[in-house]
């Protein structure tokens, strides 16, 4: 209502627009976060955790909580969505089916696999449309960002109210490929929201992998463009009508939404606040909780450095440390000669 106040103590950016998140919205809505399964811990300081995913979460006014399925029976009413960050071990079989049931039931999830990690979701992901292979996904235009080839780059993104307007470099420290396939199971509509340039591959020779000697195998890898992020949108079922309700006064079938990530390294702390890592994490998650709102609201303070390739590089470098020194030294000699030959 109009009654309502925010006192805002200091008026910059980040204050102003919590503040009116404040007063515009009715609940606090709350992300749930996996555990249990070698997950990445939402409390840690270390750089391989989630602490500043959760941080910038909070600033976005969710409440964020650990979810531990082998304490309960189903995910929690009040989820907005639920993110598993990077698990390490297998997800048993019970909880795969309790996160099936959530998404037909209209639930949104997150799911951030890495590569050379056993998880036992990989039928879990044939059943809506994705395939995961034993891959690393290598890319040699990282190089030109002073990354490994093993950093894939995105700097293209498929059409979605998730990539809209968002130009963005992410990059995706050890990424497998995430592929949709090509005859979805029905009710299921899987879309590309990030992949790699045509340069990249992802390479399936892990051996060759392991001794440095990554080459793409026309026949046995995966060619660029390679998808690294994927959408399926999940047709729901229409509940059942109770005793004596007409069926066509029952509750109307809500959609899941499954959104999986051939990496999870792109949102921990090492990689959070660079480039566009953290934005398309926090807008992921805002679509996955119906706050589409906040999509378009940037995180201030975050690390985008200036990106030059080497050919610009190598010309300021002789510019700035070469050139530039070589004609202050030229002019100082030639204002000390006409000095002297003024005496």
């Amino acid at each position: 209502g109009y009654d309502k106040k925010q006192v805002v103590q200091t008026a910059d950016e980040e204050n102003i627009t919590n503040a009116l998140l404040k007063l515009t919205r009715k609940e606090q809505k709350k992300i749930y976060f996996l555990a249990g399964h070698g997950e990445h811990s939402l409390v840690a300081d270390a750089q391989d955790s989630f602490s500043n995913a959760k941080s910038a979460l909070e600033k976005n006014l969710y409440v964020v909580a650990d979810l531990n399925l082998l304490q309960q029976e189903e995910v929690p009413a009040d989820a907005a969505a639920v993110i598993i960050a990077g698990p390490r071990k297998q997800i048993p079989e019970r909880e795969q089916g309790i996160i099936k049931n959530y998404l037909a039931r209209g639930g949104k999830v997150m799911l951030m696999i890495d590569p050379l990690t056993e998880t036992g979701m990989k039928d879990f992901l044939k059943d809506y449309g994705i395939q995961i292979s034993d891959d690393v996904v290598i890319d040699r235009l990282s190089r030109l960002f002073g990354a490994s080839e093993r950093v894939p780059v995105v700097m293209e993104y498929g059409p979605h109210k998730i990539t809209d307007n968002f130009s963005e470099f992410t990059f995706y420290p050890d990424a497998r490929s995430v592929v949709p396939s090509d005859k979805p199971p029905q009710g299921i509509e899987v879309q590309v929201l990030a992949s790699t340039s045509p340069n990249a591959w992802a390479e399936r020779n892990l051996e060759m992998l392991k001794e440095g000697k990554a080459a793409f195998d026309k026949d046995k890898d995966l060619p660029g463009p390679v998808p690294l992020v994927v959408l399926a949108d999940i047709a729901g079922h229409k509940e059942p009508a109770d005793a004596g309700q007409k069926d066509d006064n029952s509750p109307p079938a809500k959609d899941g939404v499954l959104v999986v990530a051939g990496n999870s390294l792109f949102a921990s702390n090492s990689y959070f606040n660079e480039y566009g890592n953290g934005d398309f994490f926090l807008n992921t998650v805002s679509f996955l909780a119906d706050e589409t709102n906040l999509i378009t609201v940037e995180r201030p303070n975050t690390n985008k450095p200036l990106l030059l390739t080497r050919t610009q590089a190598t010309t300021i470098f002789w510019i700035v440390l070469v050139i530039v020194p070589f004609l202050v030294l030229v002019a100082g000699i030639a204002v000390r000669r006409v000095r002297r030959s003024q005496r």
